[in-house]
């Protein structure tokens, strides 16, 4: 950039002129550059003899003389001098040309007149202010800038601003000293809850743009950068609970902190609070193999005691807790009933026995009643209370009897309580026959007794509830599957996933035989449900077996398509195992 230049033009015998320029005087307010120029006599000579001339500055005419005259001019002597105001272009850049035709010569007019010319770039007229450094900063901060503003005073106003996309002021302009080359964005809480509004749709940070604009006059000029924002000390907070909503199962435990397995109903909530404007995206509230999808709500019938709590904000945001209640671990109450053959003299014993919860809930101890009946023709006990022997969370008592008369069928029921559940066993009936009996055709001896319309009760209820057998759920059988006659029938049923509640319906049964489980023990076993003939509802379980146990695969409550098969696995649950 020049202030300044000169060129010679065409010379004739060691004669010729000197065009040069300097700058007069810039104004940044009207960006022009006024320069003073002058066309001097030159050479070796000691004079010029000159004819026409003409200056053309920056494409206009600024001296012209005709060919008609001539003019001797001594080296040093001014032939021709002026001003000009030239216009910088919006930047405040501008270049220039100057062109000179002069007609030089010795001792005749020359016939032709012989054209210089130089160009040069002006020093640029200050404009905009730079934008020189701004920070990645939080809604928390006080972000500073540094600029140059090198028009200094002869801006019209200088302003600074924060805008999201360009199109607006988000952070409205503020005045930037002139002369300074600094300024702090001292944030008001309007402001702040702008910047925390604008960064609400799946992102803790966005890209904000820093402007700085210089006025001059009818002149705008902007400088900008990109930063990050993030939204800090954001993340949502939970303050979960759990408490037992069956006024049930309160009164026996006395505390509304403590659960009864199968029995309590966990109400449960969140409690969030969502920071600097975010709202809920998405609940998730999961006990065991169900859950919910809102900040509140209630599992009914619990099995686990471990909750989990989570939520995600719309920035993305989570928190996460989990609870782990005190848990009673209740035992379902099951009654079976056994009853032996009767001897030809009417003797038999009978045997009644079953899972109990043999502990206390907290407040009030589990009690066990338990009751038989016998019917027979014309007579019979309606309901005998009987006093089980007690063994871990198992009972059991033999009953015997005598004096069955073999002209009468009797009928056994029996049944159990405790403070939660009622039990009871089908009815059997049988009857005997004497020691021997006669008529005028025959004589026979009867022993061993035979049955009609009854028979011997071997089934044995080993456990009962309603699992999925997902990969963390494992049954402990009330006895071993050796020690049955034949194994084990297992009872599946339909499962209303909606309501979480086993159906009566829907029952699929397998028979799985003690030598199998002694073959392959922990090995996996199959077994395909459906709800009817249509081969609709299809679903599988694989279950693993050992002589005690009986546990359960993932892969339990998955559902999808496979080989052309639409099946949902969750849609059936383990019911019941059955010694037999």
């Amino acid at each position: 950039m020049a202030s300044s230049g000169s060129f010679n033009t065409g010379s004739s015998s060691g004669r010729y002129l000197t065009f040069s320029w300097w700058i007069n005087s810039q104004s940044t307010e009207n960006n022009t550059t006024t320069i003073g120029w002058q066309l001097v006599g030159a050479g070796s000579s000691g004079y010029v003899i000159v004819s026409e001339v003409k200056v053309t500055i920056d494409g206009s005419q600024a001296f012209y003389r005709s060919t008609s005259t001539h003019q001797k001019v001594y080296v040093g002597t001014v032939v021709a001098s002026g001003t000009k105001t030239i216009t910088h272009n919006a930047d405040g850049s501008r270049s220039f040309s100057v062109s000179v035709g002069a007609g030089i010569y010795q001792w005749a007019i020359s016939d032709s007149v012989g054209y210089s010319s130089g160009s040069w770039s002006l020093t640029s007229i200050p404009r905009k202010a730079t934008l020189n450094s701004a920070p990645d900063f939080t809604d928390e901060d006080n972000p500073k800038i540094t600029y140059t503003n090198k028009a200094g005073n002869a801006v019209t106003s200088l302003d600074a601003c924060i805008s999201f996309d360009g199109s607006n002021d988000d952070i409205p302009y503020r005045a930037l000293t002139k002369t300074g080359s600094s300024y702090t964005f001292n944030l008001t809480d309007a402001e702040r809850t702008t910047l925390r509004n604008y960064v609400l749709d799946g992102s803790n940070s966005k890209n904000v743009i820093f402007y700085v604009r210089t006025t001059i006059g009818s002149y705008t000029g902007y400088s900008t950068l990109t930063k990050k924002l993030t939204i800090t000390n954001a993340t949502p907070t939970i303050s979960p609970t759990v408490v037992d909503s069956n006024s049930t199962t309160k009164a026996l435990t006395g505390d509304a902190n403590k659960l009864i397995r199968y029995h309590s109903n966990a109400a449960v909530a969140m409690n969030p609070t969502f920071k600097k404007g975010a709202s809920v995206k998405t609940y998730k509230i999961t006990n065991g193999d169900k859950s919910l999808s809102t900040a509140s709500g209630t599992f009914n019938k619990v099995e686990k005691n471990s909750f989990a709590f989570s939520v995600t904000d719309n920035r993305g945001l989570s928190a996460s807790q989990t609870i782990t209640k005190t848990m009673v671990n209740y035992v379902h109450l099951t009654c079976n009933l056994e009853v032996n053959r009767p001897n030809a003299l009417g003797e038999m014993t009978f045997k009644i026995s079953g899972n109990y919860f043999n502990g206390s809930f907290g407040s009030v101890a589990n009690a066990l009643t338990l009751y038989y009946s016998m019917e027979y023709e014309g007579g019979g006990i309606s309901a005998q209370q009987v006093t089980p022997t007690l063994s871990g969370n198992t009972y059991s008592i033999e009953i015997p009897l005598t004096g069955l008369d073999y002209k009468k069928k009797y009928t056994f029921k029996a049944w159990a309580e405790d403070k939660l559940e009622e039990a009871e066993t089908k009815e059997i009936t049988t009857y005997t026959l004497p020691v021997f009996d006669w008529s005028s055709e025959d004589f026979n001896f009867n022993v061993p007794v035979t049955f009609s319309e009854g028979y011997v009760n071997t089934n044995k209820v080993l456990w009962s509830g309603a699992y999925y057998m997902n990969g963390s759920q494992t049954i402990t059988l009330a006895e071993p599957v050796s020690e049955q006659a034949n194994g084990l029938v297992l009872v599946f049923s339909g499962y209303d996933t909606t309501n979480s509640a086993a159906k009566d319906s829907s029952i699929n049964t397998f028979f799985v035989s003690k030598k199998q489980v002694e073959l392959f023990p922990d090995c996996g076993h199959t077994f395909i449900l459906g709800i009817n003939a249509g081969f609709s509802g299809m679903a599988a379980k694989y279950l693993y077996f050992t002589d005690t146990t009986v546990y359960g695969h993932s892969g339990n409550t998955t559902s999808g398509t496979n080989s052309g098969i639409s099946f949902n696995n969750s849609n059936y649950v383990l019911r019941y195992v059955i010694g037999v």
